[in-house]
Parts: structure tokens; C-alpha cells; sequence
């Protein structure tokens, strides 16, 4: 009888001590850094090819408003930016990039976004983790990773009618999407 009151007496001790040693551990979801944002840059190009015939020259156009350095880790805009920086999240570059027979030159601009989701013509950023940015492109998910591309291309051929006679173009059109990763807010400088 002795003996069982032992193993008893050492049994519920033995369950108090381990429930008093239970700890509630709570899962912290990840954050972005407050003093960082999101760089990701947006880019369509627009290339045309002269197959036969001589095509008029396309349109010129011309208008950077920001640099990237990914060496400093520095956004220069040359221009202006009207946002919160304390609740900055995103930072898009977004541009378009004429070449051959459809142009010459490049347009660009900064884009700053509070809030997530957003949508930017077929772009839109879904979430930030610790793993990239999702975003999905024209109904496409996709997990963009630091440094890691994402290109679309796709072309067609135009007949074009021109005073010399009949052109023919293939024109290629091509999305890239770039997450540059997460940089620092004191390293976005503008006007």
C-alpha cells in the first residue's frame, strides 16, 4: 500500500512539474522592418524588327525620373514624390522602353504604394514575405524572389502600308518584373 502511494504521490508530481514548465509559445507572423521597403521595377519593351521594306522611324521618347543604383542600394528620383515614407511600402519603378522599328528611348517613374494589395496594369502585388513579393501578372501568380527576373515575351508580324510600298515588322513586346529586395527608406533620395 505504502508502494503505491509512492508511485502515486511521484506520478502527480511528476504532472505538476510538467504542466508548471509548459510554456504558450505564440507565432509571430513576419514583418518587413520599418525602416525598408520593397523595390520592385516594371518594365515593358516594345521592339520592332523591319522583315521587308523600309518602315517610317518610330516614335522617340525620352524620360527617366529615377536611377537605381543596386550597388548603393540607393532609389535617386529626379522628380518629386508625394507619399507617407514613414508608412512606405512598395516603391515600383515602372517604364516603358521603345526599340528599333517601334522607337527609341525610354520613360520611367517611381510609384510609391502604402497599402497591399494594389494593382499597376496587369500587375498586381498581392503580399510581402521573408521569401519575395507574390504578385500576379495578367491572372498569373507568381512569387517574385530577390534578384530573380520574371520576363513574359511574346510576337507578331505587322503588314504596314508605307509610301514606298509594303512593310513588314515583327514586333515583340516584353514584360519584365524585378523585385530588387528590401532597401533602406534613408537610401531613397528625392527632391
Amino acid at each position: 500500500m505504502k508502494k503505491i502511494s509512492v508511485v502515486l504521490l511521484t506520478l502527480t508530481m511528476g504532472l505538476m512539474l510538467i504542466n508548471g514548465c509548459k510554456t504558450t509559445s505564440r507565432i509571430v507572423a513576419w514583418q518587413m522592418p520599418s525602416d525598408e521597403y520593397a523595390f520592385i521595377e516594371y518594365y515593358q519593351t516594345n521592339e520592332g524588327k523591319a522583315l521587308e521594306g523600309e518602315p517610317f522611324p518610330g516614335r522617340r521618347i525620352d524620360g527617366p525620373t529615377y536611377a537605381f543604383s543596386s550597388e548603393m542600394g540607393e532609389v535617386s528620383s529626379f522628380t518629386g514624390i508625394n507619399s507617407d515614407m514613414d508608412s512606405l511600402m512598395v516603391m515600383l519603378g515602372k517604364g516603358l522602353i521603345l526599340r528599333g522599328t517601334q522607337g527609341g528611348g525610354m520613360y520611367s517613374r517611381l510609384l510609391p504604394y502604402n497599402n497591399l494589395p494594389f494593382t499597376e496594369g496587369m500587375l498586381e502585388v498581392r503580399s510581402i514575405s521573408s521569401e519575395g513579393v507574390r504578385v500576379q501578372w495578367d491572372g498569373q501568380p507568381i512569387l517574385l524572389k530577390a534578384g530573380e527576373p520574371w520576363i513574359n515575351s511574346s510576337s507578331e508580324t505587322d503588314t504596314i502600308p508605307s509610301a514606298n510600298g509594303v512593310v513588314i515588322v515583327e514586333n515583340t513586346t516584353t514584360y519584365t518584373i524585378v523585385f530588387h529586395g528590401f532597401l533602406k527608406k534613408g537610401k531613397l533620395l528625392y527632391n
